[in-house]
């Protein structure tokens, strides 16, 4: 019974991370500029931030989740990011390949950047809440009141599923990279259009609600 807390973690952490999202992106975008060896610092401070996430969803949901319900702000604030983010990859112009080895970013800064991508992300907040919810309408008890071995086991779920699935993005941004020599170039604009759908759909998802 133990090690469905392991298997819940995994796979609600992967569900949570397939969606196009500023982690998701970043990775991407580290992969096709500077290669996948770039990327492990980046999702493992990602997985980390996800554990957090879960954590303060398990704790704190029940005060949380009206909050983020009565200011719809917050909701507009990251829609107009990711729209003004899209514009600028879009507009942003291309260079070349020999001057990308010279303006890669340090490694230790990867850390930083992929916690601060992944811990201020409040729709994957609202994610896990509604995720934790849900499991808890299930009979399946996940709640403060968890035993300790247990929520062990459901953070080391997370952060399996959420590295695991961002890989999975690295690998295959990688394996497109190879096959197609002009793919790099592309990049900056094939990111926006990505960026302004996510908007799209987060905009779709209030005006539905």
């Amino acid at each position: 019974m133990e090690s469905l807390y392991l298997f819940l973690g995994i796979v609600a952490a992967a569900i949570g991370a397939i969606p196009l999202g500023a982690v998701n992106i970043a990775v991407i975008n580290t992969t096709l500029n500077e290669g996948i060896k770039n990327t492990p610092k980046l999702i493992t401070a990602a997985g980390i931030a996800e554990i957090l996430l879960a954590l303060i969803s398990l704790y704190f949901s029940m005060l949380l989740l009206p909050f983020f319900h009565n200011n719809s702000w917050i909701q507009y604030f990251i829609i107009i990011l990711f729209l003004c983010a899209g514009v600028f990859f879009l507009l942003k112009k291309t260079k070349k390949n020999n001057t990308l080895h010279h303006e890669n970013p340090k490694l230790q800064f990867k850390m930083l950047t992929g916690f601060s991508l992944g811990i201020l992300n409040p729709p994957v907040i609202i994610y896990w809440m509604l995720a934790i919810s849900y499991l808890n309408e299930q009979t399946i008890t996940l709640n403060h009141n968890l035993p300790l071995f247990n929520l062990m086991l459901f953070i080391t779920g997370v952060f399996i599923g959420k590295v695991t699935t961002l890989f999975a993005f690295a690998k295959v941004s990688s394996r497109l990279k190879k096959n197609t020599n002009s793919f790099s170039e592309k990049t900056p604009k094939i990111i926006g259009f990505a960026l302004l759908i996510v908007a799209i759909v987060q905009g779709l998802k209030i005006a539905i609600a």
